[in-house]
């Protein structure tokens, strides 16, 4: 049965310690997962055997993140010199959040209307359109579809070497920088 949990590894040499919760959805007390710690996951990796894993609650996952936030708030472990955790932990800081409402989704969309798409080059849509809704709509003309598109998705040929291709690695390979200029395919 899934179940959020919270835990603690403690080190046997040193007594240091370090918590943390778990409430990815599916999660249970025995799913091998570590921590999160930057700190003390890679000294509990390399050193199974000299930590010891305490299991201090089981249940509901917004409550353990409560009961993480009360324990590393009462014990102070960001001040710690015996913590390995670098905040007292807050509801805020926690991946879990809330169904954004209808108006933050409004906002959202106009926050990115008329933006550039980093991974594709073309601007955004002006009006937000579902997959099932774009089926059946025809791609505008040729000069339409290009406005704003940036110089990496347009192809261009070197004319010193003949070399057809998009975006940076032209720019830093060829055109003024060609090693080929020899070869030039525009000949006079």
């Amino acid at each position: 049965m899934a179940q959020a949990y919270v835990y603690q590894w403690t080190e046997k040499s040193t007594g240091m310690w370090y918590i943390g919760s778990r409430t990815k959805k599916n999660c249970h007390p025995d799913d091998g997962y570590i921590c999160s710690s930057k700190t003390a996951k890679p000294l509990i990796k390399a050193n199974p055997k000299g930590w010891i894993r305490t299991i201090l609650y089981v249940g509901d996952p917004l409550e353990a993140i409560k009961v993480e936030s009360f324990i590393l708030t009462e014990m102070k472990a960001k001040d710690s010199a015996m913590s390995y955790n670098l905040h007292n932990q807050n509801m805020n800081f926690h991946g879990i959040r809330t169904p954004r409402t209808q108006k933050q989704k409004e906002h959202l969309s106009n926050l990115f209307k008329g933006r550039i798409s980093p991974n594709k080059g073309n601007i955004c849509p002006k009006v937000a359109i579902s997959n099932k809704k774009r089926i059946g709509i025809k791609r505008p003309d040729h000069s339409e579809w290009m406005t704003g598109r940036t110089w990496s998705c347009i192809e261009r040929i070197c004319p010193h070497c003949g070399t057809a291709g998009r975006g940076g690695n032209m720019l830093r390979y060829h055109f003024d920088k060609c090693k080929n200029p020899q070869q030039s395919i525009f000949k006079e």
